[in-house]
């Protein structure tokens, strides 16, 4: 068993999460919040993706909501 040397990358991980999780955005999903989280700590280069094939995806995407 490993104890931490320090709980810097504890406190790195709360301030994310505060940060992701404002007043506005109360209503996240556990899963959402942690793909977020993922995406904020991982820094991947978003320049590589290719954004048309992800905006045509989600085009295409069936509705997930419906309405009351």
């Amino acid at each position: 068993m490993l104890i931490p040397q320090s709980t810097a990358v504890v406190e790195r991980s709360f301030s994310t999460m505060n940060d992701i999780c404002s007043d506005l955005r109360t209503s996240l999903s556990t899963k959402h919040l942690d793909d977020l989280m993922r995406i904020s700590s991982y820094q991947h280069d978003f320049s590589e993706i290719e954004w048309e094939l992800l905006v045509d995806k989600f085009k295409n995407a069936k509705q997930r909501e419906m309405a009351l």
